[in-house]
């Protein structure tokens, strides 16, 4: 029983980013070494080229006066340690970024690699100080396994967080791309108008919208013959020509020819464009 309980709290500590070693140096960092630690990071971010800092405008910006407009978040992030609650810290910051309220950027501008090299350079940033906080060996061991710990867990939940955000993007850019693809069948329905793309290469990835098959009367179209079929015989030759003029590299085409189907007659206007690579035909649209 006693097993089982001591493995129970070291799950919960692990969950909760509860630490025995990290506060009492983090305390020492923030009273001792608080500006060598913000210049450490910040010399690595520079050092690895931190994709976040293109957005920032550092070019009347010395050394000591960038260390000095990060001293609040770093004392932010230390005090946090201090009092075990790295958790709530790194929900708050990531409740910041989902409302679009971080300092001076937007909340698009974050990006993976951001995320990785924040880590990775607090992390290095933070070790660089064990040495000097204690000679302990089992102590600096079990220091460092902490600092890696709450790294994994903020780079876990900021990477989280960033594909949930995206998986939200992507629904509203599909919800408006249905948007604009109904507006575009109902502006082709007003102006009996279709357009299709049709597969020359044999691996059957053709399509059109309703329009097209409401224009040519037809359920289906498995090869242009289903076409010509219905095409005036006087137009025919006409239309095939024009067909293998774009094939062999006119791109731009255009042809008007009557259409017989269902004992009558209409007459249709072709335009399109043949996409043509290595000399053969890929596409007709």
């Amino acid at each position: 029983m006693e097993k089982r309980n001591s493995i129970k709290n070291q799950v919960k500590e692990r969950d909760e980013l509860i630490f025995r070693y990290l506060p009492g140096f983090a305390r020492f960092v923030l009273e001792d070494r608080l500006k060598d630690f913000v210049h450490e990071q910040l010399r690595l971010m520079f050092l690895h080229e931190f994709p976040l800092f293109r957005h920032y405008d550092l070019s009347t910006c010395d050394e000591d006066d960038l260390v000095e407009r990060s001293l609040d978040a770093y004392s932010e992030f230390l005090s946090h340690a201090i009092h075990n609650t790295l958790a709530q810290h790194v929900e708050h910051i990531l409740e910041k970024w989902q409302d679009n309220q971080l300092p001076e950027i937007s909340r698009e501008q974050l990006i993976t690699e951001d995320i990785t090299l924040a880590t990775y350079t607090r992390k290095k940033a933070l070790c660089l100080f064990i040495p000097e906080y204690t000679r302990d060996v089992q102590e600096a061991l079990d220091l460092s396994d902490e600092i890696e710990r709450y790294c994994l867990h903020a780079q876990t939940r900021f990477f989280n967080t960033y594909v949930q955000m995206q998986h939200v993007k992507i629904k509203r850019m599909n919800r408006m791309l249905r948007k604009q693809r109904q507006q575009l069948l109902e502006a082709q329905e007003i102006a009996q108008l279709g357009s299709f793309e049709w597969d020359m290469t044999g691996r059957g990835n053709s399509h059109n919208t309703p329009q097209v098959y409401h224009i040519l009367e037809l359920e289906k179209i498995n090869a242009l013959d289903d076409i010509f079929i219905h095409v005036h015989p006087d137009d025919l030759a006409k239309l095939k020509t024009m067909l293998e003029q774009a094939m062999n590299g006119e791109s731009y085409h255009e042809c008007e020819y009557r259409y017989q189907i269902n004992d009558k007659e209409k007459v249709i206007w072709f335009r399109g464009f043949v996409e043509i690579k290595n000399t053969k035909p890929l596409r007709l649209r």
